[in-house]
C-alpha cells in the first residue's frame, strides 16, 4: 500500500512538471510573436504598422515622416538657385530599421533619390547623418517635390539631429522655401523649435494650396524675418497656430497668412511692444477672415510699418479692436491696413485716438474704414 501511494505521488509530480513545460512553451510563442509585429519591440511599431495596412509594422521613430493618401505617390528633392555649399546628409527609411542614403543637392533632380510609395498607407522617415545640416543659404535653397497626396508628421529636426532632441536651428535660412509649391502636401511635420535664426522658415510652405493642417509654433522670442510668408498662399488653411510670442523681430510674421482664404479664425496676438514690419500684410488677402485678433499694444513706438497692409483684402472682415492711442506713433504704422475690408463694421478703440467717432478724418484705408462704426468707449492706457 506504501508502495502504491509513492508510485501515485510520482505520477502526481511527473504531471505538473510536464503541465508548467507546456504553459511555459506556449507563453514563449505568444512573445515571440508579439515581438515579431513589432520591429521596434514597443507600443509604438504597432502604432504604425495599422497605418501602413500590410502584415508587417514600422516602428514609429521621432523622424519626419512622409505618407502617401493615395497610391502612386512619391518624394524628392530639386536645387533652386544652385547646389548649397555644404550638402545635408541625409538617409531615409521605409520600415524605421533598415537606412538607405537619401541623395540629394546634386543640382539635378534626376539623379537624386526619389522614395516612390506605390500604396496608399505606405511611409518614408527621414533623418540627418550628421551635423550641421542647413538646406538653404540666401537664395540657394533645397526644396521637397511631391506626387499624388502626402501627409507630413513627425519632427522637422530629425532632419538636423538624428536624435531629434535639438530644439535650435542652427543657421539663417535653414528651411526657407523647403516645401515651396508642394501643392500635395496635406499636413505639416512638427516645429518644435524655440531658438531661431534669421529668415529660419521664410516661405517654408508658401502655396501649398492643399495644406489643411499647420503645426504648433512654441517660440516666445523671435528673431527677424523667422516666420516671413511661412504659409503664405496656403489656400486650403481653415486654422491658424497659435502665436505665443511675446518678443518680436523686424519682418518675424510678415506675409505669414497673406492669401490663405480658407483662414476663418485668427490667432492671438500677445505681444505689447512691436518691431518694424512685424504683422506687415500678415492677413492680406484672408478673404473668410471675419473678425481681427485684439491688438494690445498701447505704443507703436519706433516700429514703421508695424501693422502696414496687415488686413488689406479680407473681404468680410467687420471688427478691429485696438488699444494705441496715435495713428501717427511711427511712420507707415497702418498705412493701407484696413483696404479691402467689409463695407460696414465696428471699430473699437479708446478716446485718446479717436476723439471724435463722426469726424471725417478718422475714416480712410489706413485709419478707420469708411461706412464702419467708431466705438471709442476702451479706457484709455495709464500716462
Amino acid at each position: 500500500m506504501k508502495a502504491n501511494k509513492l508510485f501515485l505521488l510520482f505520477l502526481a509530480v511527473c504531471l505538473v512538471f510536464s503541465l508548467a513545460a507546456c504553459g511555459g512553451g506556449g507563453g514563449g510563442s505568444d512573445t515571440t510573436a508579439d515581438n515579431g509585429d513589432d520591429p521596434a519591440g514597443g507600443g509604438n511599431g504597432g502604432g504604425n504598422g495599422g497605418d501602413n495596412g500590410g502584415g508587417s509594422s514600422a516602428p514609429a521613430g521621432p523622424w519626419l515622416c512622409f505618407t502617401a493618401l493615395i497610391a502612386g505617390s512619391s518624394i524628392s528633392t530639386t536645387n533652386q538657385g544652385g547646389t548649397v555649399t555644404t550638402s545635408p546628409g541625409l538617409e531615409y527609411s521605409t520600415d524605421g530599421e533598415i537606412w538607405e542614403p537619401f541623395i540629394l543637392n546634386t543640382g539635378n533632380e534626376a539623379t537624386n533619390t526619389r522614395v516612390p510609395l506605390a500604396n496608399a498607407g505606405d511611409k518614408v522617415y527621414l533623418r540627418a547623418t550628421g551635423t550641421n545640416n542647413s538646406f538653404s543659404e540666401n537664395l540657394k535653397y533645397i526644396k521637397f517635390t511631391m506626387e499624388g497626396s502626402i501627409a507630413a508628421s513627425g519632427n522637422i529636426m530629425s532632419l538636423l539631429d538624428k536624435d531629434c532632441i535639438s530644439k535650435v536651428i542652427p543657421s539663417n535660412y535653414c528651411f526657407q522655401y523647403l516645401f515651396v509649391g508642394c501643392n500635395v502636401l496635406k499636413t505639416a511635420p512638427e516645429l518644435p523649435a524655440t531658438t531661431l535664426t534669421y529668415k529660419c522658415y521664410y516661405n517654408m510652405f508658401y502655396n501649398c494650396t492643399a495644406l489643411t493642417t499647420a503645426p504648433d509654433l512654441p517660440a516666445t522670442t523671435l528673431t527677424a524675418g523667422c516666420y516671413w510668408g511661412i504659409f503664405s498662399d496656403c489656400s486650403s488653411l481653415a486654422k491658424a497656430p497659435a502665436l505665443p510670442a511675446t518678443n518680436l523681430a523686424e519682418y518675424c510674421y510678415c506675409d505669414m497668412f497673406r492669401g490663405c482664404s480658407a483662414l476663418i479664425t485668427a490667432p492671438s496676438l500677445p505681444a505689447t511692444t512691436l518691431a518694424e514690419y512685424c504683422y506687415s500684410s500678415m492677413f492680406s488677402g484672408c478673404s473668410a477672415l471675419i473678425t481681427a485678433p485684439i491688438l494690445p499694444a498701447t505704443d507703436l513706438g519706433l516700429a514703421n510699418s508695424c501693422y502696414k497692409s496687415m488686413f488689406s483684402g479680407c473681404s468680410k472682415l467687420s471688427s478691429i479692436t485696438v488699444h494705441f492711442t496715435a495713428w501717427d506713433g511711427a511712420p507707415n504704422a497702418t498705412s493701407w491696413w484696413v483696404d479691402g475690408v467689409a463695407a460696414s463694421g465696428e471699430f473699437h478703440c479708446c478716446s485718446n485716438l479717436v476723439p471724435n467717432p463722426s469726424a471725417p478724418a478718422n475714416f480712410d484705408d489706413s485709419k478707420v474704414p469708411a461706412g464702419w462704426t467708431i466705438d471709442n468707449s476702451l479706457p484709455n492706457p495709464a500716462p
